[in-house]
């Protein structure tokens, strides 16, 4: 890591993530992520971990990702954006700030390419390629 910039920022500047099932925060946490239609949101939050942990166990366990969809945040600076992994069933969504650096990026091997985004206040939905809907909220999407 250089400077002061975040281990998830150092990785979303290579396009990367790890694959892993989860939701990776700016300030180096992350959480489990489990799909789940009958779940609040489409997700269930699961343990909290460290990312640096998951990259010491496995520092090349990484997937390409995508973008494919971006929406600017209504009323401050910042971006939504969402996309695709390196294999055909990954997706991801994330938050960006004005310089589109990650606050917050969930990754889901199993989630397909989110193609789709709605906000609708601090909401957002995100939409995949198989009818797959997330809803978080974008300030704390850990929260349900």
């Amino acid at each position: 890591m250089s400077g002061d910039r975040s281990l998830l920022a150092e990785l979303w500047g290579q396009e990367q993530v790890p694959i892993e099932d989860a939701l990776f925060l700016v300030d180096g946490t992350a959480y489990d992520l489990v799909l789940d239609r009958d779940a609040a949101g489409g997700l269930v939050v699961g343990d909290r971990f460290e990312l640096a942990e998951l990259l010491a166990e496995d520092p090349d366990w990484l997937a390409s990702i995508h973008p494919l969809r971006e929406v600017a945040l209504p009323g401050e600076d910042g971006w939504l954006t969402s996309g695709e992994g390196s294999q055909g069933a990954d997706g991801f969504f994330a938050r960006l700030d004005a310089a589109r650096t990650p606050r917050w990026v969930a990754f889901l091997t199993e989630g397909n390419p989110f193609t789709e985004i709605a906000v609708d206040g601090r909401k957002a939905s995100f939409t995949s390629t198989s009818g797959v809907v997330v809803t978080v909220d974008i300030d704390h999407p850990e929260r349900l």
